[in-house]
């Protein structure tokens, strides 16, 4: 399996956006992504930024630097 970008537009017409070299008739999906323009994505992100600022934890509610590497390294460990 290989992952090619492509563009489709609105007549349903796909446009690979690089070459792709394949030996024989293959079939293919495709997913559409809903395409944000740049400045509707960092505006979402400083909303999100902006969101956690003003809604921190209470300072009873967070844990230390050292527990949370705790629960990461027992996160890790849980996989072995």
């Amino acid at each position: 399996m290989i992952t090619i970008q492509a563009e489709i537009n609105t007549n349903g017409v796909v446009t690979l956006l690089e070459p792709v070299k394949i030996g024989r008739r293959a079939r293919a999906k495709v997913i559409v992504y809903d395409d944000a323009t740049d400045d509707e994505v960092r505006g979402n992100a400083a909303k999100m930024l902006a969101l956690m600022n003003a809604n921190r934890l209470p300072a009873d509610a967070r844990i230390s630097k050292e527990e949370m590497e705790a629960q990461i390294d027992e996160a890790r460990s849980s996989w072995d």
